[in-house]
């Protein structure tokens, strides 16, 4: 293989005689990656695979499990998906001598709108923001994708075949109920606010599509949503560190286990009576009457966590930072950057949510219970999605 012609780009980028110029690859890579959104909301399984080389098997297999997904949760919400907008970010770059291949890597921000069956003139949009490595090879047709690899939050690894929810109907979101009362300990309009500023580069986000500088990012270390919930929790929320969760002085890097493994935050929020554990369960489970006459998923509020568990862990944290026109909760969230995604919107007929009201609170036998069966499991990676 020809020799690499490496470049990091900040700002201006210098490029060596006889490689590609940077605008025209990233260009490339951003009319790539819109044309294969598009071909995923569309449901176009031809017009996905003409975004890939030949070769790229692997990465087509990749887009077309998003493709499948992005599908079968629309069907099975009675949602449709309108449009999408991409934008790409060129982070690194490196291209042949001959300028016919160049490795990227990449920050993609994607605004979908989308609308409900049940409100169909009334379209909601939401944005995700993603790091990709890409390899682009320039074809006789032009520039094609032959490798690409990223966390997506529309395809996860721990996802296992099958429809979004197989047999269920679509949720239909009760009216709007009251807001709870006031949170001893925690101010959910303030973890708000900081989700919203801080949530990163999918579009909405504040802040220039940047994380808060204060904290390491740990995307390249598992994951960095448990990260971001802490730091909702405690610089949005007010909810003050301890000897357990805390970000300086920690064990790992700059934050302690609580502070950023998944597992182990959740332990920490039930068992110190942070928060109360308000319902569990699958999709399916969430959004029927419980035994009282109550739709758990209709009762969560803006400054709520959800914790997402998949194959015998937690594996992400989304804050619930309000509801749509429909009624239908949205998550602010990291790793995959998210901002106002549906609460569900990625996960599987498998994966269990648990819906948690933050505040002081005393713990119940419960949820003590449940800190030390998590307490017990083996320590994942601080995020999965």
């Amino acid at each position: 293989m020809a020799a690499l012609a490496i470049f990091v780009l900040a700002g201006a980028s210098l490029w060596a005689r006889g490689s590609v110029r940077a605008g025209e690859v990233t260009d490339a890579a951003r009319q790539l990656l819109q044309q294969e959104d598009e071909a995923v909301i569309r449901g176009d399984q031809p017009a996905l695979a003409a975004v890939f080389t030949p070769a790229a098997q692997g990465s087509l297999q990749s887009a077309t499990n998003r493709l499948n997904y992005v599908q079968d949760w629309a069907r099975a919400r009675g949602a449709r998906f309108l449009r999408v907008q991409v934008s790409v970010a060129s982070r690194q770059l490196s291209s042949t001598a001959s300028g016919e291949a160049a490795n990227m890597a990449v920050t993609v921000s994607e605004a979908f709108t989308y609308a409900w069956d049940s409100n169909p003139n009334v379209g909601e949009s939401f944005g995700l923001g993603t790091r990709r490595r890409l390899e682009l090879v320039r074809t006789a047709a032009g520039w094609r994708i032959a490798v690409q690899s990223f966390i997506d939050p529309l395809d996860q690894e721990t996802r296992l075949p099958g429809p979004a929810t197989p047999g269920h109907a679509a949720y239909q979101p009760a009216p709007l109920p009251p807001p709870p009362g006031p949170r001893a300990g925690y101010s959910p309009e303030d973890a708000v606010q900081y989700a919203e500023t801080y949530c990163g580069a999918a579009p909405g986000c504040g802040n220039g599509g940047q994380y808060n500088p204060k904290y390491r990012d740990y995307n390249a270390e598992g994951g960095d949503c448990t990260n971001f919930a802490s730091q909702v929790l405690h610089e949005g929320g007010g909810i003050p560190e301890d000897g357990t969760w805390l970000y300086s002085g920690g064990r790992e890097g700059d934050g302690s286990l609580a502070w950023i493994r998944a597992k182990s935050l959740l332990a920490f929020v039930l068992a110190r009576g942070r928060g109360q554990l308000m319902a569990r369960g699958t999709f399916a489970d969430l959004v029927r009457p419980d035994a009282q006459g109550v739709v758990p998923a209709d009762v969560l509020a803006p400054g709520d966590l959800i914790a997402y568990f998949e194959a015998g862990r937690v594996v992400h944290f989304g804050l619930v930072a309000g509801r749509d026109a429909a009624g239908y909760p949205f998550v602010d969230s990291h790793t995959a950057d998210r901002f106002h995604v549906p609460w569900d919107l990625g996960w599987d007929h498998t994966t269990q949510f648990f819906f948690v009201r933050l505040g002081n609170t005393a713990p119940s036998p419960a949820a003590l219970a449940l800190a030390a069966q998590l307490a017990a499991t083996p320590d994942g990676a601080s995020c999965g999605g």
